[in-house]
């Protein structure tokens, strides 16, 4: 599984949504070899969670990937069939 970070729209480097493209289309290239998969994250839906749900301002680098850990453990941590995580003592 390969999970890619979106830039923003008004990155700070100009050739930003280039340099996405190009590598979006190697890594479905690769996944479709391998038979993997992307997950795709976007910079500005994590800025926005921080500002309009936690009430944060000016986001950290370390708030935004702790969203993205977050929303990531939330669709890769293996469930029980009655919907508990396993391992984690529920």
């Amino acid at each position: 599984l390969h999970c890619v970070v979106l830039p923003d729209r008004q990155g700070d480097v100009a050739v930003g949504s280039y340099n996405a493209t190009l590598t979006l289309n190697h890594l479905s290239k690769d996944a479709k070899k391998r038979g993997g998969g992307l997950c795709l994250l976007s910079n500005e839906l994590s800025k926005q969670m921080c500002v309009n749900v936690f009430r944060l301002e000016r986001p950290t680098f370390d708030q935004l990937n702790d969203v993205f850990a977050t929303l990531l453990a939330g669709n890769l941590l293996p469930y029980n069939l009655d919907g508990q995580r396993k391992g984690l003592g529920h």
